[in-house]
């Protein structure tokens, strides 16, 4: 079958090369009789009219017209004129432009393909229409989806609102159940007295009725030899390991007792201390008084530089200072739940710009203890200060604070607040005076573990201040 295949093509090749020479003999051929050049021209012009010359389609489209085109530019058909020869070159051209490896249908072939084969353009303008149609339905999606946490977040935010109402309540309820205990505290210890330092008796190591004792004491050392011991309703020690001794009496003789206390000036104890004797009251109330009794002094000594007539009236009344009438209240109070919850946007952007400076956690027996400082130059500084850290750490039990500033007329002022940790906010103020540090508020928090740890979370508040003040010292 491939015999007879091949054979057949050399025909054909074979055939067009006959056909081409047989219409070149003929245009060559000179005429019979015919002498003259214009006459031979004449009659050569007719003899072309009658040439059969084989067709274009025949030549040029033929199975075997590369073979055609390749002995014509070998030069083999020598007896075709040179405009023959030529004009059939362009035609080979002009075929090779359209129908070659580079020419025009193949060319359009190609763009046929890229727009309509498998990975063509209308293929992939259809996946782009189909994840168009996709896009808008997941838009569609997202838009709802936006719209159910919309309405989500508008119900968190009115529950935001129910909350804060119910913390500030429960603060509000939390702060009166403070007042209302220490209440309660200052009205139980209303009848009591307690000696300090006597030590001028003997008792049973697990004796616990210390009322002979008293009767002894306000006979000796302050003659009042006629009281008997039941007048004396209850007396023990204030604690296992303290020299202080708790007395209930009855409301008059209480009254006498301390109107008499001048009498114990200058006695002292086998230890050589002063014996003296005070009202029982609540630790963060004497706390409190000596604070206000601190205050107090600061007005008083600005009495000393006024005449007479402009001196104003200074006195502790129910746990206040008043100054010419008038409250004075704590320069920095802690602030309040509402005061925390009620901050704003804006307000927090601020707090989280504040430069402060920040000690190393310490503590033990899981309290933990952290101190801060923030520099400033009003008591306004101070109390932005002690908002943001109470905005910061909502679960601190205390953050106390203590300040000193210059005012406008280069007067010191000083305050401290204990934030329930009573005399805590002293150490603190203590720090700051011990390096004169002014133009400084230093704050120390307390997150209580659970477990009592006495006297020793004084300690780690004065380490943390002191640590703070060395911070700013160094700057």
């Amino acid at each position: 079958m491939g015999g007879r295949g091949k054979n057949l093509k050399q025909q054909n090749i074979s055939k067009i090369e006959r056909q081409t020479r047989q219409s070149v003999s003929k245009k060559t051929e000179t005429p019979s009789g015919v002498s003259e050049k214009g006459e031979m021209a004449s009659d050569v012009s007719k003899s072309l009219e009658n040439v059969q010359v084989p067709s274009a389609e025949d030549v040029v489209f033929s199975p075997e017209s590369d073979v055609v085109k390749d002995r014509l530019e070998k030069g083999e058909y020598e007896l075709l004129s040179k405009g023959e020869a030529v004009l059939l070159k362009y035609i080979f051209e002009l075929r090779d432009v359209v129908h070659g490896p580079k020419g025009l249908i193949e060319e359009m072939n190609v763009v046929k393909e890229d727009i309509y084969g498998p990975d063509g353009l209308k293929s992939q303008i259809e996946e782009v229409a189909t994840q168009a149609d996709n896009n808008t339905w997941r838009l569609d999606d997202v838009e709802e989806e936006n719209a159910r946490l919309r309405a989500e977040i508008k119900q968190l935010k009115d529950n935001q609102r129910v909350l804060m109402g119910l913390v500030q309540k429960q603060g509000e309820k939390i702060e009166n159940s403070k007042s209302h205990i220490v209440d309660l505290q200052q009205r139980s210890m209303k009848d009591n007295i307690i000696i300090h330092n006597y030590d001028d008796y003997e008792i049973a190591e697990r004796e616990t009725n210390y009322r002979p004792i008293v009767v002894k004491f306000l006979d000796e050392l302050m003659g009042m030899s006629d009281i008997e011991p039941r007048e004396i309703y209850k007396a023990h020690k204030l604690s296992e390991n303290s020299k202080a001794i708790v007395v209930k009496v009855a409301y008059p003789l209480k009254e006498e007792i301390m109107a008499r206390k001048g009498a114990l000036q200058n006695k002292k104890n086998s230890s050589n201390e002063d014996i003296f004797i005070t009202e029982q009251t609540p630790e963060s109330v004497r706390a409190m008084r000596k604070d206000l009794r601190t205050e107090a002094e600061k007005y008083e000594k600005l009495n000393q530089n006024k005449p007479a007539g402009e001196k104003s009236t200074v006195k502790i009344k129910n746990n206040r200072l008043y100054v010419a009438g008038a409250h004075v209240p704590n320069p920095i109070p802690p602030p309040q739940p509402k005061e925390i919850l009620d901050i704003s946007d804006e307000e927090k952007e601020e707090f989280e710009n504040l430069e402060f400076q920040s000690t190393e956690i310490q503590g033990e027996k899981n309290s933990k203890f952290q101190g801060f400082g923030l520099e400033v130059e009003n008591v306004r500084d101070v109390r932005k200060g002690y908002r943001a850290l109470k905005w910061k750490f909502p679960h601190a039990s205390h953050i106390m604070c203590a300040y000193r500033i210059r005012n406008s007329d280069g007067k010191l002022e000083t305050a401290k607040q204990d934030d329930g940790e009573v005399n805590g906010s002293q150490k603190i103020l203590d720090a700051l005076n011990a390096k004169t540090m002014d133009g400084l508020a230093v704050f120390v928090s307390r997150q209580y573990g659970g477990q009592h740890i006495g006297r020793a979370r004084f300690n780690h508040i004065k380490e943390c201040a002191e640590a703070v003040v060395e911070k700013f010292k160094d700057t």
